[in-house]
C-alpha cells in the first residue's frame, strides 16, 4: 500500500484501523515482522492515530514536490535496523 486517507466524515469511525489491521494481516500473511510507514510530519492527527495503533517514529524523510520539501516521519510498528529501514526507503509498504 503506497497511501492511505480517510475522508473527514469518517474520522473516528473505525475504518482507519480496520484498513490498517486488514494491512497488518496481509504483511503477517507475507512473512513480514517489520512494517513502515511515512507521514507528513504537520499531521499530528495522523501521528497520534498511529501511535495509537502501536508505531514509533524511527526517522525522518523529505518528500519533494514542486520544489519544495515537505518533512515526512518514518514511523514503524516494531524496532528497525536503521540499515534495514535505508535499504527500504525507495520501496512502499504501508
Amino acid at each position: 500500500m503506497a497511501t492511505l486517507y480517510v475522508q473527514a466524515h469518517f474520522v473516528g469511525t473505525g475504518l482507519g484501523k480496520a484498513l490498517m489491521q486488514a494491512a497488518e494481516s496481509w504483511a503477517k500473511s507475507e512473512h513480514q515482522s517489520t512494517l513502515w510507514l511515512k507521514v507528513n510530519a504537520q499531521n499530528l492527527s495522523a501521528i497520534q492515530f498511529y501511535q495509537h495503533l502501536g508505531y514509533t517514529k524511527a526517522d525522518s524523510v523529505d518528500f519533494i514536490l514542486g520544489g519544495k520539501a515537505y518533512e515526512n516521519y518514518v514511523m514503524v510498528s516494531s524496532p528497525v535496523d536503521k540499515r534495514a529501514l535505508t535499504h527500504s526507503q525507495n520501496s512502499e509498504a504501508i
